[in-house]
Formats: structure tokens, sequence, C-alpha cells
């Protein structure tokens, strides 16, 4: 089939695509909305998941040669070697637009998907040096981004680019992501099977938790904190579901015993469909003090599942009405933990509360996401031509 006259090629640039991050989702799901119209899509990057590209509508494409390839294996080139690689491929006028996050020169739109300043400014003295130099190489990047549009995920990237950074007002485009909509969704099948591999009763409450570390920020105190206020009540009746890596599960565990709630634990490794997890909870709990957006925040409410979380991620923009009432002003304890009781002792104002919030997170589709940041980008096209 040969493309209609208005469909276009577009560059994405990602240095590395891995399907179980928020910046692959978010780069699959603009692919997919791409794709949907009839746009070709090219994603750039060194280590890709050429199998998730594909089935997003997209074509990988290696920044690196193929003499190149078996040598480095998984590592990464350096980052100056690689943007100067990447910038050669883009600079020659052969898309209509280029997208990435801004780590290599000629694009037309960048994603935040980070405030590092913001988080080193929050953790202080605890920053580990890795984040400082994120964050001196991120404000380097933003004041030399040569006009380029900055997409932010939630009104609180917005902000922060305009406040902190400087960034004019015109320079940023507010789109809320998607999620994948027939893979997070609600599925009673699914949820009792689950439930029953993790030897969870029905009239037991599970509640999760699903971090990829970085505990200070991801609020690990704070739930320690609330597990050990409530666990006591429930006795053998609730269950604390956390994934991730070994090393993060062991930490978590170890907390946990501090305050005697570490017998409600069920530590489970990362998989790939993390949807089923989500669909078996009754409660997902997200006390992260600074999150652009928090995808798994928007996936667990897309799966009917309830979400106790708060102002300072940016998926909670999302939730108004009754589905706020799960949303507290700060990912603190004293905050969190009415409402955490609130909601372990009223089934009925959980599911209200999922309700609302599912309908608010599948109200958005990629498709739409698409064509928002195309027109965004014409805009500034038109506006940029001489009268």
């Amino acid at each position: 089939m040969s493309p209609r006259p208005d469909t276009l090629r577009i560059a994405l640039h990602a240095r590395s695509l891995r399907p179980m991050t928020g910046s692959a989702r978010l780069l699959l799901g603009l692919t997919a909305g791409l794709a949907a119209d009839g746009h070709r899509v090219d994603i750039h990057g060194q280590r890709l998941d050429h199998r998730a590209i594909r089935a997003a509508g997209g074509h990988p494409v290696s920044s690196l040669p193929d003499r190149l390839l078996p040598r480095i294996g998984e590592r990464l080139v350096s980052l100056k070697g690689y943007a100067r690689r990447s910038g050669q491929r883009f600079a020659g006028g052969h898309y209509a637009a280029v997208i990435g996050d801004g780590a290599t020169p000629h694009q037309d739109a960048w994603f935040v998907h980070n405030l590092a300043a913001r988080e080193l400014a929050l953790l202080g003295a605890a920053a580990d040096p890795q984040l400082k130099a994120r964050a001196i190489r991120q404000t380097q990047q933003l004041r030399q981004r040569n006009g380029a549009l900055l997409v932010a995920n939630s009104r609180l990237v917005a902000e922060e680019l305009i406040t902190r950074h400087q960034v004019p007002v015109e320079d940023v485009l507010l789109l809320n992501p998607a999620v994948d909509k027939l893979r997070f969704r609600p599925d009673p099948e699914a949820r009792c099977a689950v439930r029953a591999q993790l030897g969870i009763a029905a009239d037991t409450l599970l509640v999760g938790f699903i971090t990829s570390g970085n505990f200070p920020l991801r609020g690990v105190d704070t739930l320690t904190s609330l597990l050990g206020a409530v666990a006591g009540a429930y006795s053998d009746q609730l269950r604390l579901l956390t994934v991730g890596h070994a090393r993060n599960l062991r930490e978590i565990s170890a907390r946990l015993a501090t305050n005697g709630s570490s017998r409600c634990l069920l530590a489970r490794p990362r998989r790939p469909d993390i949807e089923r997890y989500l669909q078996a909870l009754d409660l997902l709990i997200h006390p992260a003090r600074c999150e652009t957006f928090g995808f798994v925040v928007a996936e667990a409410a897309a799966c009917g599942c309830p979400v106790l979380t708060s102002r300072q991620v940016g998926a909670a923009e999302l939730f108004t009405g009754v589905g706020a009432r799960a949303v507290t002003g700060l990912a603190e304890a004293d905050q969190m933990l009415p409402v955490l009781e609130a909601l372990l002792l009223d089934p009925g104002l959980r599911a209200a509360v999922a309700n609302e919030q599912r309908a608010a997170v599948t109200a958005l589709d990629w498709h739409a996401y698409a064509r928002q940041l195309l027109a965004a980008l014409s805009r500034r096209t038109h506006q940029r031509k001489p009268a």
C-alpha cells in the first residue's frame, strides 16, 4: 500500500529502549499513535527492543555501525560519541520531525522524563553523585536546546521547566500520556488466578508497592511507616506485594522488619506481564516524593485497582472527584495514613475511587496524543516562517 500524501517520516530517538521503563512506554505508545495515521516511524538508538518496536508499528534503526555491535554488545558508548553519531543521522533533513530526549542535536521536540534538579533539591546531602551529574547535564541541555519544544507529561513537569529552568511558556507542551487499554484492564479471571498462585484468600486485602528503586524518592520510608501503623489491626488479613529487583526487595524486607510488619510481605521479581499483578491488587500504594508521571499509577488505575498517591506524582493530576479522595498533598505518612485506613476499611470507597480513577485514565489515548504533538510542531514551523 502506498503512503497517503499527508503521511510523514518521523524519527524518534531512544538511546536505550527497554519495554518495562516509563520512557519506553511513552515512545512505543507514541509510535503506535503515529503509525495509526500511516506515518513512517523510525526509532533510533543503541540498545533497542526490535520486537516491541515492530509490534507498535515502528522501524528500529541502530545508531551504531553493524561492525561495532558485536564488540560493544550491551554496553552503551560514551554520551558524547553517541550524540555526535546520532546527530549526523538527523541533520540531513530526511525527517519531517525528530523527537527524543535531548541527548542529541537537531531534535524538534524533547520528552522530559525526569526532573534531576528537583530530585537533587529534595534529597540534598543524601543525593548520590550520579544524580548530581544528571542534574548538571540536564540543566546544560535545557540551556542549549536551540528552541526545541519540550513535552511535559504533567503540570508538575511543566511548572518546573518554567519556574526553575526559565523555559518560555510557549516552548512547553503539556501532554498526559495514555496507557495500553487492551493490556491494562480489569480481568477477573487473571485476578483469581494470580491471587491463588500467591496464596491470597478471598477475604485478604492485597496492597501493592511497585518500584524500580531510588527508595528515598519513591517513599519507602513512608511505606514502612504506613504498614507498621496498620498491619497489627489486620493480623493475617493484610498482605503487601512488592515487585522489583532482588536487591530492592531485600532492602524493603529489612526496613519492614524494623517495625514488625515484614510478616505481611510478599516479594516477587519483576516480570514483563506486570498487569497480572495489578489486576490482583485491592490497592496500590505509590508514596513517591517526585515522579514526573508514574506509569504504574495510570496502569493500575486502568486495571481497576484504586491508587493511593500524592500530588507529588504527575499521574495524580488526572484524578478528580471521588478519585482524588485517595490523593494527598504530600507523600508523607501523617497525611496518607488516614486515607489508607479509610480505604482498607471501606470496600465501597475503594470501588468508587477505582471507578473514577479508571475513567480518568482510559479517557486518554495514544492516537490523540500523537496528533496533538504533531499539531504543536506544525504550528511552531508556520510561526517561524518569514511573512
